[in-house]
């Protein structure tokens, strides 16, 4: 019989006892040779062949079923075996995978924002940049009205809309007051841009009618407890912009979480006289491409339509120009190009927590290993039991990578529950919606298996081929080796604490970061400074002289804005300045502002009460003096010209920062030509506020019945500035003590294997005279050095990053060794304890139980 054929069914019956059966069929094939031909004896060879494929796959799942699961057991009995090293295996990978599983969750959050548009990727919002010599740190997220009706009558743009977003004004259902709502204006082109499904009534001319308004289903249910509520009215009440009942005329769906514009009703352009006479940058504006137009030619058409629009501001100087930013770029990108509406996401914090995962994964697969490894070591008898009967290489690979998929499916479980149970906590913290996300994406469940065998199995790779590929009598002889094991563990404890000093020098530097702006100096005293939106210009002079006739007040003022609140962009200079004009932010004020807002003046006077030649005056901070390269005093009876108007200064007031200390103190006027009064301000000097402010609310009332008061604090506006700060900060602390955690455990662990292969030793050390701290000397110094090693690396990698991340704020610390030093000292203090807590035990024990140990 042909030697192909005896190999071919050879491998067929590798499991049942092939020798037999090739010669019995080998003395079958030579008589059909001999009887039959060798044709026929071909056939038949070929359809014995043909009959044993079934059976010998079929007899392979049975053994690989049986091996499996014999290895399945084996694993899951060596893990009852070694509880506790089994539960620091199983926390370890569970805990770093649910960190993994959290962030992972966040980021696709975070990138998936306005892409449940239709066509999202054609659809782009118009904002307005400046030069950046003019000073400007930003641009703004609004652009004039009449950009909106000129795009539209391009041919490359489906469409385009403007939108206004309203501020603190409410909504009255019968007796009932609303507020907190996001109320927006839009004209007729919204849902031509937008995509929307509506629930009840009709869109169709919904923006086109002045007396309309649209509603989302949330809000609708919180009106009135359903859905069905086409016809019914809402009662519009503003402190500036005119009173007025509307009709709902369209309830639709609501606006998805992962949204940068987010909005409860919507009225008409058109139900707001106003916005006729609002001739500056006040709206949205966001555009649709045709699918055939060219983005790049595109954006070149809307920046000229841009520039025609303002050509008549130009001759005023005004120097905006179109910045154009994609629709789904706006919620991580925004916020660094301009103001309003910009999104709340962060690209630099998404690449910072993205890190913050695979650091915190990487400490936790590199424990796994180490544990597989220290424990695949520690049982070189068995696998030498193993070779000796038989056990072939792929035989002792596939039990170990079993064993290392029965801790993992276990650690799987674990991190889906720790997900589940941590996952709205972490979306509070990062002040993100994930939880409903999470449900909506079954995935993720799938993803965390996947990843935890993944981990698994790569992780037992190299362990298990290293001692798969031993000779027995290697192992025999060298039952304590492992030879780039035991050089491989103190390498990835360094990596382990690297990561875990960086953590904690973030921490340290961001925290100090953070106080020491809320300690610095803002040019003003915000504290017990009580505001309100007001618009009642008649009354105002009565009801302010009232006010101050409270004890308890020392001063009130009304203004366009307050610190810490948006204010007017203008473009000017001090007349007879050479130098271009400049864009400086405008406040339009009333006389005790600077007395309220605990303002210093360095040169001149505040504006005087009832004292008309002060209408054509205007005070200046110190860094539009400087920029005018004059001092205050030179400044003094100078006029300042921009926007038609020619003020004289009689002031000069000290810088004082009105945003945050992320940006640069621009230069400001405060001008008192105006009425309009948006809010008014109180400075409180008591602490018995809640009296004072009911105080307040009452002398309005009485001068005003049907004003609706509603108060914050000019100091909560600051503490704002600095919560995305303080929560980057939060997550860091968690990341770092979930990383000193899982180092910590892996230290351990390791550590706890190391002691328990020299058990005898430390017998005998001990019958010789050796003492606790001189064995502790013994074992301490194996690690430690890579731990002082792992200060080394960390300090100039986080020394790089945090010099990097200061470079985003005006007012900042100085970096210096004590943050380094600090930190190096408590990851150095960890493992000390952590070590000296094993071996202390070990050296303890009994040294006739050390040596009985074998």
């Amino acid at each position: 019989m042909p030697q192909i054929f005896v190999k071919i069914i050879s491998f067929l019956l590798v499991n049942n006892h092939p020798e037999a059966v090739i010669g019995d069929t080998e003395e079958e094939y030579l008589e059909r040779l001999s009887d039959q031909g060798s044709f026929n004896a071909l056939f038949w060879i070929i359809g014995q062949i043909i009959i044993l494929v079934p059976l010998h796959y079929s007899n392979s799942l049975q053994w690989s079923i049986a091996m499996f699961r014999n290895y399945f057991k084996i694993g899951f009995r060596n893990l009852v075996k070694e509880k506790l090293i089994s539960i620091i295996s199983i926390a370890g990978l569970g805990f770093g995978i649910a960190a993994a599983a959290l962030i992972i969750i966040y980021v696709h959050f975070e990138t998936s924002y306005d892409k449940y548009h239709d066509n999202s990727d054609r659809i782009y919002r118009v904002y307005t940049k400046f030069d950046d010599s003019k000073d400007n740190n930003k641009g703004y997220g609004i652009v004039i009205r009449a950009l909106a009706p000129a795009l539209r009558e391009e041919p490359s743009i489906e469409s385009a809309t403007s939108l206004y977003k309203f501020g603190r004004d409410l909504i009255k259902i019968d007796k009932q007051i609303y507020n907190n709502l996001n109320i927006f204006s839009a004209d007729s082109g919204f849902f031509n841009v937008f995509t929307k499904s509506h629930i009840a009534g009709d869109l169709t001319n919904a923006l086109s009618n002045p007396s309309s308004a649209i509603i989302t289903e949330e809000t609708a249910l919180k009106f009135w407890g359903t859905t069905d509520v086409t016809g019914k009215n809402l009662e519009f009440i503003s402190n500036f912009f005119e009173d007025r009942i509307y009709s709902v005329a369209a309830v639709i769906e609501n606006v998805p979480a992962n949204s940068h514009l987010e909005y409860d009703i919507l009225l008409s352009h058109y139900s707001q006289p106003i916005f006729d006479r609002f001739g500056g940058d006040e709206f949205l504006t966001y555009f649709k491409l045709q699918e055939f137009a060219d983005p790049e030619l595109s954006m070149n058409l809307v920046s000229g339509i841009f520039e025609k629009v303002n050509e008549h501001r130009r001759e005023i100087g005004y120097d905006g120009h179109a910045g154009i930013i994609p629709l789904e770029d706006i919620h991580l990108k925004g916020s660094e190009l301009f103001r309003g509406l910009s999104g709340k996401g962060n690209l630099n914090f998404v690449y910072i927590i993205i890190i913050i995962a695979a650091a915190i994964l990487f400490i936790a697969v590199l424990n796994f290993i180490n544990l597989l490894s220290a424990k695949f070591q520690n049982r070189f008898n068995e696998i030498a039991v193993r070779k000796v009967v038989g056990a072939g290489r792929n035989s002792i690979l596939s039990q170990f990578i079993s064993e290392a998929i029965v801790i993992a499916l276990f650690s799987a479980v674990a991190s889906i529950v720790i997900t589940g149970l941590t996952l709205n906590k972490f979306g509070i913290l990062v002040n993100r919606n994930l939880e409903v996300y999470f449900n909506s994406y079954p995935w993720i469940i799938g993803g965390i298996l996947f990843l935890s065998i993944m981990i698994a199995v790569c992780s037992a790779v190299f362990p298990a081929l290293r001692i798969a590929k031993l000779q027995c009598v290697n192992i025999l002889k060298n039952k304590s080796g492992g030879g780039k094991f035991s050089r491989l563990v103190p390498l990835t404890v360094m990596v382990q604490f690297a990561i875990v000093i960086t953590l904690l020098s973030s921490i340290i530097v961001i925290y100090s970061q953070v106080q020491f702006m809320k300690e610095q100096e803002l040019g003003f005293d915000p504290e017990q400074i009580v505001y309100f939106n007001y618009k009642d210009s008649e009354k105002y002079e009565a009801i302010k002289n009232k006010l101050e006739q409270i004890p308890e007040i020392a001063s009130v003022s009304g203004s366009q804005s307050i610190p810490g609140i948006g204010k007017s962009g203008q473009l000017g200079k001090i007349k007879g300045f050479s130098g271009e004009n400049i864009s400086f932010s405008e406040n339009r004020i009333q006389p005790g502002y600077i007395k309220t807002f605990g303002m210093k003046l360095i040169a001149g006077r505040g504006f005087k009460e009832n004292f008309p030649p002060d209408r054509k005056a205007v005070i200046l901070n110190e860094k539009f003096i400087r920029m005018m390269n004059l001092t205050p005093h030179q400044a003094l009876e100078r006029e300042l010209e921009y926007s038609g108007r020619l003020l004289k200064i009689i002031g000069v007031v000290a810088d004082f920062n009105f945003s945050s200390f992320e940006q640069n103190i621009g230069p400001l006027a405060l001008t008192n030509y105006s009425d309009r009064i948006n809010i008014m301000a109180a400075k409180i000097k008591t602490k018995n506020l809640q009296n004072t402010i009911e105080g307040i609310e009452e002398t309005i009332k009485d001068f005003l019945p049907d004003f609706i008061y509603e108060y914050s604090f000019v100091d909560e506006l600051f503490d704002k500035m600095y919560k995305e700060i303080e929560i980057n900060n939060t997550l860091l602390i968690y990341s770092a003590l979930l990383a000193i955690i899982l180092s910590a455990m892996g230290l351990f662990a390791v550590t706890l294997f190391a002691v328990l292969r020299r058990t005898k030793e430390i017998g005998i050390r001990k019958v010789l005279g050796g003492t606790v701290s001189g064995i502790n000397i013994l074992l301490l110094k194996d690690y430690l050095a890579w731990v002082l090693i792992s200060n080394i690396v960390a300090w100039p990698v986080s020394h790089y990053v945090l010099s990097f991340w200061l470079q985003n704020f005006v007012v900042k610390i100085d970096l210096h060794i004590g943050y380094y030093l600090s930190t190096g000292i408590t990851a150095l203090s960890i493992a000390v304890i952590t070590i000296i807590y094993i071996t202390t035990r070990a050296a303890l024990n009994n040294p006739v139980n050390n040596l009985r140990y074998e």
